[in-house]
This record gives C-alpha cells, sequence and structure tokens, in this order.
C-alpha cells in the first residue's frame, strides 16, 4: 500500500482538476451569464474615468491566471484590445480555450513572466491590472519595474491585494486576519520564496496596506493610493510619470 510520502506528484492531474473545478463554478462556458453578473462591480478598479467601454485602450491583466478578469474586461470594454499575461502555460492554454469558446476577438493570452518581461512590452499599455498577484511575486520590485515599462507615460495602473495592516496589533479586531496569515505561512509565502529570482519576495497576503503603497512609491509611481475596500480586498491605483 502506498504511503502519503512515496506517491508522486502528479501537477497535470493537479491542473485538470482545478481546470474542471474553475469551470464549473466561474462561468468559463460559452453562454454563462458570469461575467454580466460582475459587471456592475468593475467601477471599483478606479478606471473610470480614464477608460470607458467607448473608448480604444490597449489593457493587460498582469498574472491573468485563466484569464477570467481578462475575459470581462474584453467583454466590457469591445473596443479596447485586452491581454493576459501570465507565466502559467497551462492557465494560458485554458484562457485562450475559453476566449475563444467566448469569441473575444479583443481578447489575447500569452505565457510571460512579469519579473522578466520582454521588449515587446515596451511601452505598449494605456492601463495595466493586477488582482491578487503582488504579494505571491518573488521579486516585487522588478515586477513593478518591468509593469512601469510596459506602462506608457502617463497610463494608470490598478492593483487589487489584500486589505490588513502591515503591523499585527492593527488587524487584532479583524476575523479573517488569522486566515491570511496561516495562509501567506503555508502557501503564498514559500511559493514565492521557492523560485530561484527570489529576491525581495515572500511578502504574503498579510503585507499590509502600507506595505503595498510603499512598494509602488519606491518603484517610482505617482501618488498610489487606495481607492475603495471591500471585504478582504484593497484596491490601489497609480500611474506611471
Amino acid at each position: 500500500m502506498q504511503n502519503a510520502h512515496s506517491r508522486k506528484y502528479d501537477p497535470d492531474a493537479v491542473l485538470n482538476k482545478r481546470t474542471k473545478n474553475i469551470r464549473q463554478t466561474r462561468g468559463l462556458v460559452k453562454g454563462d451569464d458570469e461575467f454580466s453578473n460582475l459587471a456592475p462591480h468593475i467601477h471599483i478598479f478606479g478606471i473610470f474615468p480614464f477608460h470607458t467601454p467607448e473608448s480604444g485602450a490597449t489593457m493587460c491583466d498582469m498574472g491573468c491566471s485563466a484569464g477570467i478578469l481578462t475575459m470581462l474586461f474584453a467583454e466590457l470594454f469591445p473596443k479596447s484590445q485586452v491581454y493576459g499575461l501570465d507565466i502559467g502555460e497551462h492557465a494560458i492554454e485554458l484562457a485562450k480555450q475559453v476566449s475563444a469558446e467566448k469569441s473575444l476577438t479583443n481578447c489575447h493570452f500569452c505565457v510571460a513572466d512579469i519579473c522578466n518581461l520582454s521588449s515587446e512590452w515596451k511601452n505598449k499599455f494605456d492601463y495595466i491590472f493586477m488582482f491578487d498577484v503582488l504579494h505571491d511575486l518573488p521579486s516585487v520590485s522588478e515586477a513593478l519595474e518591468n509593469i512601469k515599462g510596459a506602462l506608457k507615460s502617463g497610463a494608470y495602473f490598478s492593483v487589487v491585494d489584500f486589505g490588513l495592516h502591515k503591523n499585527l496589533e492593527d488587524n487584532m479586531t479583524n476575523p479573517l486576519a488569522p486566515l491570511l496569515y496561516g495562509a501567506g505561512l503555508l502557501h503564498c509565502i514559500p511559493v514565492s520564496l521557492y523560485e530561484d529570482n527570489a529576491t525581495d519576495g515572500g511578502y504574503g497576503p498579510a503585507w499590509g496596506k502600507e506595505t503595498a503603497v510603499d512598494c509602488l512609491q519606491k518603484a517610482g509611481f505617482v501618488e498610489p493610493e487606495v481607492v475603495h475596500e471591500e471585504g478582504l480586498q484593497a484596491f490601489f491605483l497609480t500611474r506611471k510619470q
């Protein structure tokens, strides 16, 4: 009988299970209205009035995973070109498949490392957004430098991340804080520190709003601020000089 320590880890089996769950729970099958249900909440990214459905912009979802949010933006901004970049090849394959099923011709997915973007993305985007990714990266400073380089001059950058404070004592009255400290300790931090290019990562989801703003300021972004808070999430908005 095979024990837990001798079982071979099969990443493809894990991915197939996650893919099935994503399709069942996130409305990724053609004809589902999950995207339209999320649409009324898009204002919390702080994107308006900089871009509207009538404006044709070039946007990017950095760390898009299976492209749920990328495709939502593509549907809400039909005159814009929306790109989804992620280091996960399987996630990008799934995103491409679902995007094709939904006939989203203005939605594009590419495999790319946010911490090491190629020159093809230089000064390309009018707007970049990132959802629950920044605290997981192995090098936050390198990622932000690459994102800044991918933005056009004056373009805006939205970051959605967890909204705890950086000091433990300031989170004592938050009933969900233990969940984020535990998830960070057992998953987020080990994953980011495992990478070979881990230079200033390992923050985890309890890194704090203050730390996120400080990282954005150090990277040279202009006036980063929290524009909205909802549940566990804080919505940051800043721009390139």
